[in-house]
């Protein structure tokens, strides 16, 4: 995909689900080895079940990217926290993460908004003003992932 290729952002539908998972395993596979090893990623796909999308579309605000009608990420809220931004691992670096970012913070101009980062994303929330609160180890079945509290004041 092409840096100059138009995106299209919208509102999520449940039939989005399946593309949001394809775009969720790409994220998790491209994440290297520097930030999680193979069990760690292992882990946190086995985490997410592939029919879960179309339930949490319905219990979050979500949205999705598209470049000629194909998701390639999207974002999920709640009242108070960032829930996901994930973007395929092939269209990393794109603008997509900071298209979709700025869209879900239009929500939370007046309120802040928290968010459980993973060690890879962390610099990405930081770019969009999003401070370190603690580190955390989240289980995810047997195995122990590193994760990273952040908040954005209000700004």
């Amino acid at each position: 995909m092409e840096a100059s290729v138009e995106l299209t952002i919208r509102p999520a539908r449940p039939e989005d689900g399946e593309a949001m998972h394809r775009v969720f395993l790409s994220a998790i596979r491209a994440i290297g080895d520097s930030y999680y090893n193979r069990d760690q990623r292992d882990a946190w796909e086995e985490a997410v079940k592939p029919d879960s999308w179309a339930t949490r579309i319905l219990e979050f605000a979500f949205i999705v990217a598209e470049v000629d009608g194909e998701v390639v990420g999207f974002a999920s809220w709640s009242e108070t926290m960032l829930e996901h931004i994930y973007v395929e691992g092939g269209c990393g670096r794109r603008g997509i993460g900071t298209k979709l970012i700025r869209r879900v913070l239009e929500n939370f101009h007046d309120r802040e908004i928290g968010l459980v980062a993973s060690n890879n994303a962390a610099k990405f929330y930081a770019r969009h003003g999003f401070v370190e609160e603690e580190r955390l180890v989240k289980q995810l079945g047997p195995v122990l992932v590193d994760c990273i509290r952040m908040k954005r004041p209000i700004v």
